[in-house]
């Protein structure tokens, strides 16, 4: 009677474990989100701002949707941001801006269990940078592109069947270096449009 128990609960354990994983699915998410960008270098001669307001659509794709609990977690992120800025300049007291429009690719590990879920992800993020100076001393319009990176921590919460809300930091770096200007009058600079954005939103999962 005892070995039959036994065996019972050998043969029902495997099903209560893949019950319980099977409490958590492993949604995809969109996020619409604002941060507060604190830009880490301030070596934009003619725009010297200190940060501002920074807008982001990002969304993750699972990757996978089996039994083993620690693959669970893995997706697929991107992210497409809007960055613009004007200011005039402490050193030649004119006017100008930057926009930016960054490009995220990359994964996520999301801890696939309640609805308090911690995340960390990293990727690649391709700028395209505009920056407008009105001051003779200073290259008039540049226009750069180029790859640089992203780390990112945060948490999600699922507020209701379908709406997730989405509190975040993250650090991104891309350097940009000088380049030739055939003027003697033109300052040549080069400058850095990573920092911190610290933030939140709302979205859905599906």
């Amino acid at each position: 009677m005892r070995i039959g128990f036994l065996a019972m609960l050998v043969s029902v354990s495997p099903l209560l474990a893949e019950e319980e994983i099977m409490k958590y699915p492993v949604p995809g998410t969109v996020v619409a989100r604002v941060s507060y960008f604190l830009p880490e270098s301030s070596s934009l001669q003619n725009v010297s701002y200190n940060g501002g307001a920074y807008y982001q659509v990002t969304g993750t794709v699972p990757m996978y949707d089996g039994d083993l609990f620690a693959l669970r977690g893995l997706n697929f992120w991107w992210a497409v941001d809007y960055f613009y800025k004007s200011e005039r300049s402490t050193r030649f007291n004119n006017r100008g801006h930057i926009q930016m429009v960054p490009i995220t690719a990359g994964l996520k590990y999301i801890y696939p269990a309640y609805n308090f879920r911690t995340y960390l992800g990293a990727g690649f993020k391709y700028y395209f940078v505009q920056i407008h100076n009105s001051s003779p001393f200073l290259q008039e319009n540049i226009r750069r592109n180029g790859l640089g990176g992203t780390i990112e921590i945060g948490l999600l919460t699922f507020l209701a069947r379908y709406l997730v809300m989405d509190l975040f930091l993250t650090y991104s770096f891309k350097q940009f270096n000088s380049y030739f200007i055939s003027s003697r009058n033109v300052i040549n600079y080069s400058f850095n449009v990573g920092g911190l954005n610290i933030g939140g939103g709302l979205g859905l999962k599906f």
